[in-house]
């Protein structure tokens, strides 16, 4: 059984498509790769959010991962979702999600979570 941990996002990179969660519990900051928060059906995570997350299992020598992440109720510091900009599908999906396959383009993040939106718009 998998246990959830929770913590607040340390910075995340749309351009880049990862971040880091510093735990509440100490420890390591963990990483949170953009395919975690586009699971999660999340634009993107904005520092100081309230994230619950899972560790999924470490690949060769790399460390875990935050995986399925859910956003926690917001305190009155942390950013609020509508604070996350909305990705417009559309340009999203013209774009075609990545130009380059190794570096993600800024609006990746949101081009993952819009894919299967476009036949309810």
């Amino acid at each position: 059984m998998t246990t959830r941990r929770q913590g607040r996002v340390k910075f995340y990179d749309v351009r880049r498509g990862f971040g880091f969660i510093v735990p509440d519990d100490g420890g390591a900051d963990v990483f949170v790769h953009h395919t975690a928060v586009s699971r999660a059906g999340l634009p993107a995570l904005l520092p100081g959010m309230r994230i619950s997350f899972e560790l999924a299992p470490s690949i060769g020598n790399r460390p875990p991962q935050a995986d399925r992440l859910l956003l926690l109720p917001d305190d009155e510091d942390a950013p609020a979702m509508h604070d996350v900009p909305q990705t417009d599908c559309a340009a999203a999906t013209k774009a075609g999600g990545r130009k380059d396959r190794n570096r993600p383009e800024p609006a990746v993040a949101g081009a993952n979570a819009c894919r299967g939106r476009e036949a309810a718009e």
